[in-house]
C-alpha cells in the first residue's frame, strides 16, 4: 500500500522514544499511544530500548480527521489519561489475540475501535471541528458496521442501511456528509480494502481476482480493476504478486 493511503498509530508497549511531526515532539512512554502520517516528514528518536506496535489505518477510515490533521498529527494518548488506559487495554487484549482472529475480525475490530480513537485524539489536541457528537459517532458506527458485515451483498443501499439502524436516509447522508465522505464513497472503498486484504490472504489462492471482487459485491470487473489501481497503486494482479503473505 502506498504511503498516502494510511495513517499510523504507534503503540508504545516498553522502553521510550521521542516523535517530531509538524514541529510538535512528544516523548513516548510504555503505554502511549501517537499518530503520524507518513506522507510527512517525520522523525523518531530511541532513548532506550523500544518496543512498539504499528498500525496502518486505511485514510478512508479516518477521513474525519483530514480537515483537522494538522493539529492531531504528532500528538500522542498518554497511557495515564483515561482515554488512554481504555485504548490501552482493548489494543493489549487484540495483540493477544490477533493470531487467532481472521481477516474479517480484524477489519470488524478497527472499525469498532476507529470513533474511539477519533475522539481520543481529538479530546488530547482540543480539536472539535468537523468532529460528530457522541451520540451520532454511535449511530454512523453502526451503519458502518453493517455496511462491512453485508458487502457481498449487490444490493446494498442507502435506504437498506438506514432501515436497518432506524434513521432516515437524509440523516445517514448528513452524517457521512459531517465526515466528508458520501455513502457510495465508503461503501466502495470498504469492499476495495476487503478485495486487497482477500487478494494476500493464503486462504484466497484458488480465488482469482474476479471470485474476489464478486464475494464483496463488485461484479463490474473492469470498472474494479481501475479504482483498484487508483486507491492502492497497483493493478490487483501486481498487488497480488507483490504483497501476498
Amino acid at each position: 500500500m502506498r504511503k498516502n493511503a494510511y495513517f499510523v498509530i504507534i503503540y508504545n508497549k516498553t522502553g521510550s522514544a521521542t516523535y517530531e511531526q509538524y514541529g510538535r515532539r512528544e516523548k513516548l512512554s510504555a503505554g502511549d499511544i501517537i499518530l503520524y502520517d507518513p506522507k510527512f516528514p517525520y522523525k523518531m528518536s530511541l532513548a532506550t530500548k523500544f518496543e512498539h506496535i504499528t498500525f496502518r489505518i486505511p485514510r478512508y477510515i479516518f477521513k474525519s480527521l483530514e480537515s483537522a490533521s494538522h493539529n492531531l498529527l504528532g500528538r500522542k494518548i498518554c497511557s495515564t489519561s483515561v482515554s488512554g488506559q481504555i485504548i490501552s487495554a482493548f489494543l493489549s487484549a487484540f495483540i493477544e489475540r490477533i493470531e487467532d482472529m481472521d481477516a474479517n475480525s480484524v477489519h470488524a475490530f478497527v472499525e469498532t475501535m476507529m470513533p474511539m480513537f477519533i475522539q481520543s485524539f481529538i479530546h488530547e489536541s482540543g480539536t472539535k471541528d468537523h468532529i460528530l457528537s457522541d451520540h451520532s459517532a454511535q449511530i454512523l458506527s453502526r451503519a458502518k458496521i453493517f455496511i462491512a458485515d453485508n458487502l457481498g451483498q449487490f444490493d446494498l443501499s442507502l435506504s437498506m442501511v438506514a432501515n436497518h439502524i432506524g434513521i432516515s436516509t437524509r440523516h445517514l447522508t448528513r452524517l457521512f456528509q459531517k465526515e466528508e465522505l458520501t455513502f457510495n464513497g465508503w461503501v466502495r472503498a470498504m469492499r476495495l480494502e476487503r478485495c486487497a486484504t482477500a487478494l494476500v490472504n493464503p486462504a484466497f489462492d484458488k480465488k482469482n481476482i474476479s471470485d474476489i471482487a464478486l464475494i464483496y459485491g463488485l461484479n463490474d470487473i473492469s470498472h474494479f480493476c481501475r479504482d483498484f489501481k487508483r486507491s492502492f497503486g497497483y493493478s490487483p494482479s501486481q498487488y497480488r504478486k507483490r504483497f501476498r503473505l
